[in-house]
């Protein structure tokens, strides 16, 4: 018999058992491929070694030159790749003085590129 009021029963149900180590190791796998990330090995034997799925690669940024994660940067229409920090930069300079407006690189920027890099402050 439950000592918990009967407005708190019933949720013990509701909740998932631990997952397994194979389980999350599918998830991570699943995921890692999901963002391309590889499975790298040595050989080609039962007797490989496998290796940390490979890191993502990194981009320069046309703005500050900086190389930093593929994830972190966002390829604009004209084809330059900004750094969400400069992009950020780039929006916060606009809000600052709205003479600026639009945003740009060689074309106006998406607003809706805004809402990737700005924070709803």
């Amino acid at each position: 018999m439950s000592t918990l009021p009967a407005e708190h029963r019933g949720w013990e149900d509701a909740v998932e058992p631990p997952k397994t180590k194979n389980e999350i190791e599918s998830e991570i796998r699943d995921l890692a491929l999901g963002l391309n990330w590889i499975r790298r090995t040595r050989g080609h034997n039962s007797r490989d070694i496998s290796k940390p799925f490979s890191s993502e690669k990194n981009l320069t940024c046309f703005i500050c030159d900086e190389e930093v994660p593929s994830y972190q940067t966002l390829q604009l229409a004209c084809g330059h790749r900004h750094c969400y920090n400069c992009l950020r930069q780039n929006f916060e300079i606009v809000i600052a003085h709205p003479a600026q407006y639009p945003p740009k690189c060689c074309d106006s920027l998406d607003i809706e590129q805004g809402t990737l890099v700005l924070s709803p402050e």
